[in-house]
């Protein structure tokens, strides 16, 4: 068996950290500022850093022009759009509960994919895995979780949308191109 040295658990604690954070840091940031302003400032700063990162690392651009439709397709329904309706939706649910609501896209991405794609049968390992997944993220956020009452109920069927958005285009797109 081979060593795992300290670079691999140091960028898992760091995802952990900085992944979990995301929902209170939203909370807060929609204090002072509105919910598209923010997913804006949110997507510059990310923008940047991830730039200034894959500089002569990786290749930045496509090689292929049809790439950039894809990406463009993707851009908006994955990022712009359910970013925006996360942010709305966050105003007016908890941190906890937006989470969770988040975390319901690997179902959605399965039922897409079993819907769409042959290869992607839905499996019932695939689902117990997820819905433990959910379970785990609720008994995270416990203490945050707060639905709000009878009014809060729209909020949240516009998060739960947003991440059938995201599961929706995101999946297949994978699986078409081998990623």
């Amino acid at each position: 068996m081979q060593r795992i040295g300290w670079k691999i658990p140091a960028a898992w604690l760091t995802l952990c950290i900085v992944w979990s954070s995301t929902w209170l840091a939203i909370k807060i940031g929609l204090r002072d500022l509105p919910p598209i302003s923010f997913v804006g400032l949110r997507f510059v700063v990310g923008i940047a850093v991830l730039v200034t990162v894959s500089i002569n690392r990786v290749r930045l651009l496509p090689r292929k022009g049809s790439d950039y439709f894809i990406l463009a397709v993707t851009g908006i329904l994955m990022f712009a759009l359910n970013y925006t309706l996360l942010f709305w939706g966050e105003l007016h649910v908890s941190s906890g509960l937006a989470a969770v609501l988040q975390a319901t896209i690997p179902i959605f991405g399965m039922f897409f994919a079993h819907w769409m794609l042959p290869d992607e049968p839905l499996r019932l390992q695939k689902l117990a895995g997820a819905l433990l997944a959910i379970g785990g993220v609720a008994l995270i956020c416990a203490r945050l979780l707060d639905f709000g009452g009878v009014r809060a109920v729209r909020r949240q069927l516009t998060q739960t949308c947003s991440s059938k958005r995201v599961a929706s285009n995101s999946r297949p797109q994978c699986s078409r191109h081998g990623k």
